[in-house]
């Protein structure tokens, strides 16, 4: 192109199906193309040189021993061209002149040097910055560039950074913690991060144990201030090493209790009652049997029992999730092999005494893709359960505090809809959320299992998939966290709701270049605390646990008895004007669910046209102060 943007001559590769990878200019004004370009069905590294006319002076291919791809070049002030490749096992370095002739090579293994980032000319070498497989680590290579000879070969030193993968996050009024890990070849690291009110880290605990697998993802406050973890480290193959640990409020560690050297229980669930007694599940992966276990607040195992599924040749158990009931009842939701043969999701409550009083099959079908998608404990120990055993129907069902079924919902909404999460507000009513390829969708059901209604969300976006992760339900709104998909990118949003399923507002952060929703909690407060895993790249992913601190509705929604009816606001929903008819006199306030004032009005007759043209579509909350000092919300 010229400089006016022009098109002054266009040409294409020679060499049949090939896409650019860089372009240069050399010393004396030449275009050079460095690409990988196909033939024959190998691929190779390619130089090819214009002049400024767009005459094809050369070309020149480079493999290494097969099927190369092209990792750019380089040209140094002679016009001699250095060009790299890259080989499943092997990178290598070829230098050109002038002409297109190879005079020099260079071939190093993975082990020494994988992955090329960059490389340039300094005076008399080719410094090349990279990365090796195995061990993975940083490199720094400088060849002389007249014959490749090497100068020096220097592996990156001091302490690796590991990737760090966020568990599980609790939280009270005051503080809130999470916990997290990291895996590497030999050891694990764990960690507990208190945070206080406005983020700030307060404290950080450590532990370390050999092997490679980390999983910290229970995690509970105490309602005292301390905090409470059970986590496992896989160390081989069904081999675990699980431990309970205590912390104070300063970060002291109370205890750590190790459940068992050989290396055969695997944790899966963690609870705490309100006199601060614990209790965890888990798995006993050497003997298949599922564990059930009752602690002092001070560490002292109370009790232990033990579950084994039925089918003889391979028993399957495994804890999913685990509550404790008001009443003081152990309630466990698990995958369960029966007598058929078929992982189902199975239910178990015992008694505090470590009783089995029931148990059964939430939902028993043709299929082993089981999950639990939420369940919980009302106040009268009524327990609603959602998830799915055969992949295609899902399963919402309440149960009495007996094992009586109350009611049951078993369907498949539509293709490629699948069961995500639950919530139930102060009036019993459940919502659930499932995701589709082009929206979610959140149904609600009243505290009988009558069916009310369903709707679908979604923004608009180039991506696909809304996951709605977790559903919160508080003060006549549903929060709803999750992910959406931009190809292979996950970005978290939040949206709220109203308890009509409709769309309040939603937040979507398009700038994070990836995140992965790992865990949530509500304070008492209603402060509503989400744990993220975001990587940023800088030459390298490094891994970063992330928590967000949301507040909602702080002017508080609420339906006041409105005096004998003499207040009269209508029409609602409204679009242009809004008329208010009321005897009172005062002032007149809308506010958005946020709690910001958006207009006032003085009340200065019984009917009042309000203008809302300039307030954007959502809902808001009004209030009036009379000139008696009344207040009326709604």
């Amino acid at each position: 192109l010229n400089s006016s943007g022009e098109l002054v001559w266009s040409k294409s590769f020679p060499t049949g199906d090939g896409y650019s990878s860089e372009i240069r200019i050399g010393p004396d004004g030449n275009i050079h193309t460095f690409a990988t370009t196909e033939e024959n069905y190998d691929d190779f590294a390619t130089a090819l040189k214009y002049d400024v006319s767009g005459t094809l002076l050369w070309d020149t291919k480079y493999s290494i021993d097969g099927s190369s791809s092209g990792m750019g070049g380089r040209i140094d002030n002679n016009g001699n061209i250095y060009m790299s490749a890259s080989e499943y096992n092997s990178v290598g370095f070829v230098k050109l002149n002038p002409s297109g002739k190879v005079i020099a090579k260079q071939t190093y293994s993975s082990d020494i040097i994988k992955n090329i980032y960059d490389y340039s000319i300094e005076g008399n070498a080719l410094i090349i910055a990279g990365a090796s497989y195995n061990p993975s680590q940083g490199k720094i290579i400088s060849l002389q560039t007249e014959d490749f000879t090497e100068n020096y070969n220097q592996s990156a030193s001091g302490e690796k950074l590991k990737i760090l993968t966020p568990y599980a996050i609790t939280s009270d009024a005051n503080s809130s913690w999470f916990s997290a890990g990291t895996k590497d070849e030999d050891t694990s690291d764990y960690y507990v991060t208190k945070l206080d009110n406005s983020g700030n880290v307060v404290w950080q605990a450590k532990d370390t144990y050999p092997g490679g697998f980390s999983g910290f993802s229970y995690l509970e406050h105490d309602g005292s201030g301390n905090v409470v973890g059970f986590y496992s480290n896989q160390k081989t193959a069904g081999e675990y090493t699980s431990s309970l640990v205590k912390y104070d409020v300063l970060g002291n560690q109370l205890y750590k209790v190790m459940l068992d050297s050989a290396g055969a229980y695997e944790a899966r669930g963690l609870a705490i009652a309100t006199n601060g007694e614990i209790f965890i599940s888990g798995l006993n992966t050497k003997e298949k049997k599922m564990f059930v276990s009752k602690y002092t607040s001070t560490g002292t195992r109370t009790w232990r029992k033990f579950y084994q599924s039925p089918y003889a040749s391979f028993p399957v158990s495994v804890p999913l999730g685990m509550k404790i009931s008001p009443q003081g009842k152990i309630v466990i939701l698990a995958y369960h092999r029966g007598t058929n043969n078929v992982n189902d999701l199975h239910i178990f409550q015992y008694a505090d005494d470590g009783t089995l009083e029931w148990h059964k099959d939430v939902d028993n079908a043709a299929g082993n893709l089981v999950s639990l998608d939420g369940f919980e404990i009302e106040s009268n120990g009524d327990i609603v359960v959602f998830g799915k055993s055969g992949g295609t129907f899902y399963v919402l069902k309440k149960y009495d505090s007996s094992g009586n079924e109350k009611w049951s919902e078993r369907k498949i909404l539509a293709s490629r809809t699948d069961s995500r999460s639950m919530a139930i507000d102060d009036l019993g009513n459940v919502y659930t959320g499932f995701s589709t390829p082009s929206s979610l969708i959140i149904r609600k059901h009243d505290a009988n299992g009558n069916f009310l209604l369903q709707k679908s969300h979604s923004f608009t976006s180039p991506g696909s998939f809304f996951y709605p992760q977790a559903l919160v339900a508080m003060n006549n709104q549903i929060v709803v966290l999750g992910q959406h998909y931009i190809s292979t990118t996950a970005i978290p949003f939040e949206m709220l709701l109203d308890d009509q399923l409709n769309e309040v507002s939603n937040t979507i952060q398009y700038n994070t270049e990836y995140a992965n929703f790992t865990d949530y909690s509500v304070d008492g407060a209603g402060n509503i605390y989400e744990l993220w895993q975001t990587p940023t790249y800088k030459g390298a992913y490094i891994y970063y646990s992330g928590v967000k601190k949301m507040a909602l509705n702080p002017v508080g929604i609420s339906n006041v008895e409105l005096l004998n009816n003499i207040i009269h606001l209508y029409p609602n929903p409204a679009y242009d004007q809004l008329h208010l008819r009321t005897e009172e006199k005062g002032e007149f306030r809308i506010y958005n669910v946020r709690g910001q004032l958006v207009l006032n009005k003085q009340i200065t007759s019984t009917h009042n046209s309000i203008d809302i043209q300039k307030i954007k579509p959502g809902l808001y909350i009004w209030r009036i102060n009379n000139n008696q000092g009344k207040l009326i919300i709604k």
